[in-house]
């Protein structure tokens, strides 16, 4: 899954900049699932905020 965001100010028309989120989801085996997530968030040129990408890998383990 692929969403993106764009980040405005509703007053003085302020660039917050956007992010990008993926997400991936595998089942490994009957009860084990794998999930993998990215945020990749670009600043946009507002010097007073940093570019920031962030990732996490889980599983999960059914009983």
């Amino acid at each position: 899954m692929l969403v993106y965001h764009k980040f405005d100010s509703v007053k003085n028309d302020v660039d917050f900049g956007s992010e990008i989120d993926l997400l991936y989801k595998k089942k490994l085996a009957p009860k084990v699932t794998l999930l993998v997530k990215a945020a990749l968030y670009n600043n946009e040129s507002n010097s007073a905020l940093l570019d920031t990408n962030k990732y996490w890998v889980m599983t999960s383990i059914g009983l």
